[in-house]
């Protein structure tokens, strides 16, 4: 496969000089806690305002759409999300550090890597946890998202690889 790419949406840890840059992108939604700019049709990046302006990512197919990550304090999150792609949105959680499971409990299910289970203060989600596995794949329809676990920042430190797309 001569121009096999991969989009890999890795979400380890915030890169607060990505979140500093200008961005070209246009602005689909903004409110006092997030903006959300398009990145093609079915890409959205949004950045939380409370801290280090943490990334999330929603991803749509023809069939469903995934959210990566729920920032540190994104009320209406789940909302947000789903009036952008007009369908249900499942959550997906890259590492359990605060600054991405913020807006978790907006949603009744919830899929994380088990490795992070330890570092989730108790009670702070109360909805199903789903735990994703190493090589698992989302269909969301015309476009597939594959878990790699890539442990280091945490346990359970996880990369989202979109072969379907290229940004460069």
């Amino acid at each position: 496969m001569k121009h096999l790419t991969a989009l890999v949406i890795a979400l380890t840890c915030s890169i607060s000089s990505f979140a500093q840059s200008n961005f070209k992108e246009k602005t689909v939604f903004k409110n006092n806690d997030v903006e959300f700019r398009q990145l093609d049709e079915h890409t959205w990046h949004g950045n939380g305002n409370l801290v280090f302006n943490e990334s999330v990512y929603l991803i749509e197919g023809s069939k469903s759409a995934i959210l990566i990550d729920a920032g540190t304090k994104i009320p209406g999150l789940k909302k947000i999300a789903e009036d952008l792609v007009k369908k249900p949105v499942t959550l997906i959680i890259s590492h359990g550090h605060g600054d991405h499971i913020g807006a978790m409990n907006e949603w009744d299910e919830v899929w994380i890597n088990a490795g992070d289970e330890a570092i989730l203060r108790p009670g702070a989600y109360k909805g199903k946890r789903r735990y994703l596995t190493d090589g698992q794949i989302f269909d969301l329809g015309g476009r597939t998202i594959e878990v790699v676990f890539t442990p280091g920042h945490t346990a359970g430190s996880t990369t989202f690889i979109d072969k379907d797309r290229h940004y460069g």
